[in-house]
C-alpha cells in the first residue's frame, strides 16, 4: 500500500480527534482502514470500532481489510479469527476490530453500538448519520479521556455535527 501524500499527513496527525473533510474517492475510507489496521496491529488489547450508516459500507471496509491482511504476510500471521457476523476481525495480541451499522437506511438508530467499548472509534461518512447516532456512538468516547476518534465523510451541507467538527475549534477536531 502506498499512501498518497495527504494521506501521510493524516496518517502521521497523532491528534486524539481527527476529521477528514475531503470529496469521494479521495481515499478517506482506506486511511482510517490503513489507521485501523496499524493501530489494532501495534497495540495490544486494543479495541477499535467502525461505525457507518449504511450496511453496505461497513461491508465494504471490512472486505478492504481482508483484501489488505490476505496481501501482508505480516498481518496475515498476526490475525487469528475474521468473520462477518457482527464483523469482526480479531489479531493475536488480543486486539479487536469490530464494524457496526447505525441503521440509517432503516431508521433503526445506532442500537447496535450501545453497550460496546473501544480504544478508538472510526465514524465513516458521519454526515449520512443522524445527530441521535453520533450522540450514541460519542457516549463510547466520553468513557476515558484516551479514547480517540476519527470521523469522516463527503460534506452534504447540513449543519449538524459533522459541520461543527470541521468549524468550531471548540470541538477539538484535527482537521484534513
Amino acid at each position: 500500500w502506498k499512501a498518497r501524500d495527504y494521506q501521510e499527513e493524516m496518517l502521521r496527525d497523532k491528534s486524539l480527534y481527527k476529521v477528514y473533510r475531503c470529496g469521494r474517492r479521495i481515499g478517506k475510507s482506506e486511511t482510517m482502514i490503513i489507521e485501523g489496521l496499524h493501530k489494532a496491529y501495534t497495540h495490544e488489547g486494543f479495541r477499535i470500532l467502525y461505525v457507518t450508516p449504511y450496511e453496505t459500507q461497513v461491508n465494504l471496509v471490512f472486505m478492504r481489510m481482508r483484501e489488505l491482511i490476505q496481501n501482508s504476510p505480516l498481518l496475515k500471521i498476526e490475525v487469528t479469527k475474521m468473520k462477518n457476523s457482527p464483523y469482526t476481525i480479531e489479531f493475536r495480541n488480543g486486539s479487536v476490530i469490530m464494524g457496526f451499522t447505525t441503521g440509517a437506511s432503516s431508521g433503526s438508530g445506532a442500537a447496535s453500538v450501545r453497550g460496546q467499548r473501544a480504544d478508538w472509534l472510526f465514524l465513516d461518512e458521519i454526515d449520512y448519520m443522524g445527530t441521535d447516532d453520533y450522540s450514541t456512538v460519542a457516549m463510547i468516547a466520553g468513557e476515558r479521556s484516551d479514547i480517540g476518534m476519527t470521523c469522516s465523510s463527503t460534506p452534504t451541507g447540513a449543519r449538524r455535527e459533522f459541520y461543527k467538527m470541521c468549524t468550531d475549534p471548540a470541538w477539538g477536531y484535527s482537521q484534513h
